[in-house]
């Protein structure tokens, strides 16, 4: 009789290896997001903080991006980036003051390409071990993504706020993660002023944008997840039928 077994068992492999591997594939972009950066900053000292945006869409560029900084967080100058204008909204009346820079023609943060947008700041506060910047990037096609939503367990959130680590061993203790009573998520920072320098016109948004973030969690993370194990089960009781009626066949032809 042919021994049939090795050749069914490859496909049986290779059904649980392709949908395992959409999984890591899927959730492979979590790693990228806005970050803040800083190689100095400590808690009552002056610091340079930038933020690396990247451009996360497949079909779309990031043209405008709004940060907002916390009260307490006293700004000292903003760092010009090439091909993108910026404005400086009046402090709002928590405290807090938003940064807005869009991208001039040709500019535009591309899929897959980052930009790093950098402030000097000073003094920090000294009385949070950390503190998040609710931040604002917008698309080419008009679709917003928010990133504001903040840790409150082992895994992060599908758009986590920009958080600066002022004092890690403070910040590991504290039950909220160290965000301390930065503004309310999904609050819209506050308009630039006009008084401002002029900027180029807003990007054309559509009634068919999409906005993500802002507290809203789109979850596409467990459904990709829960998509893939479908396909991970489907495969493996396809290869398990195809390998029996095989083996019947041979066991028959005997």
């Amino acid at each position: 009789m042919p021994h049939r077994t090795g050749r069914r068992s490859a496909p049986l492999a290779l059904a649980a290896a392709g949908a395992v591997g959409a999984v890591f594939l899927l959730a492979a972009p979590a790693s990228a997001h806005v970050r803040v950066i800083s190689q100095d900053a400590e808690p009552g000292g002056a610091a340079k903080l930038e933020f690396r945006v990247p451009g996360e869409e497949a079909d779309a560029t990031t043209v405008r991006l709004q940060v907002r900084l916390p009260a307490g967080v006293h700004l000292a100058s903003v760092l010009p980036v090439e091909g993108w204008q910026e404005q400086t909204a009046a402090p709002a009346s928590d405290g807090s003051v938003s940064l807005t820079w869009t991208a001039m023609a040709g500019h535009d943060i591309k899929p897959d390409e980052h930009q790093y947008f950098g402030i000097k700041v000073g003094p920090l506060p000294d009385d949070r071990p950390t503190l998040g910047f609710s931040t604002v990037q917008t698309y080419s096609d008009g679709s917003v993504v928010t990133w504001d939503q903040r840790q409150t367990g082992s895994t992060e959130p599908p758009f986590p706020i920009p958080l600066l680590v002022l004092d890690p061993t403070a910040a590991s203790r504290a039950p909220d993660g160290g965000t301390g009573a930065a503004p309310q998520a999904g609050a819209a920072p506050a308009a630039p002023s006009p008084t401002a320098s002029a900027s180029p016109a807003a990007p054309s948004v559509t009634t068919a944008a999409t906005t993500r973030g802002s507290g809203s969690g789109s979850g596409w993370a467990p459904s990709a997840v829960a998509a893939a194990l479908l396909a991970l089960s489907g495969g493996t009781a396809l290869a398990t039928a195809r390998h029996r009626r095989n083996k019947n066949r041979g066991r028959a032809a005997s």
